[in-house]
């Protein structure tokens, strides 16, 4: 792909968690590709201790041209590829989440060189990382996460300047990374 400035961008994700793996838990990651057309392919991947799955996932992704900083068509050939269209991962597809919630500023902050990846845009699990970051960590390490869905919306650069919002509702709390007032990131963790 990199020989023609193409990269594939996560866009969109959900993933539902059984439980998380402790230290020393041996796990086995299965993934497979439930799509890929032009310029999109959606992906599954699960998550076992043994026989047991804990934790089920599935993504968007977009081809990126890196030069042009625009989705395109995939150059190279695909139709090789095995697809499992009917094995599915989670209960639930990843969705659009709602960015039309009151919320309250946590957190600002500059994108420096550790936040970028091969393409030089903030990683995608940066992202996350901000968000849990700026909560209370307790909830989460007593396995209270259900699940969470995130959306990509606009890439974020070295030196932009971002702010995180969040909201807290009955058994979901709610983020939004913006730069310029325009959302770039939201997150949705859905609680036990």
């Amino acid at each position: 792909m990199q020989e023609f400035d193409q990269a594939w961008v996560l866009s969109r994700m959900r993933v539902e968690i059984e439980e998380l793996p402790k230290w020393r838990d041996i796990v086995t990651v299965k993934t497979w590709i439930y799509d890929l057309q032009g310029s999109r392919s959606i992906r599954a991947l699960e998550m076992y201790i043994g026989d047991k799955k804990i934790v089920g996932s599935v993504t968007y992704w977009a081809v990126f041209n890196t030069k042009l900083r625009k989705a395109e068509a995939l150059a190279l050939p695909h139709e090789h590829f095995e697809k499992y269209p009917d094995k599915e991962a989670t209960t639930e597809s990843f969705k659009k989440v709602n960015l039309q919630r009151e919320s309250f500023l946590v957190a600002e902050k500059k994108i420096v060189l550790s936040d970028l990846d091969i393409v030089f845009h903030a990683n995608n699990v940066k992202y996350l990382e901000w968000c849990l970051d700026s909560i209370d960590h307790k909830p989460i390490l007593r396995q209270q996460l259900k699940s969470f869905d995130m959306n990509y919306l606009r890439e974020l650069m070295l030196n932009d300047t971002i702010q995180i919002h969040t909201a807290t509702e009955d058994k979901q709390t709610f983020f939004s990374v913006s730069k310029d007032e325009k959302p770039s990131f939201a997150l949705e963790l859905n609680w036990k």
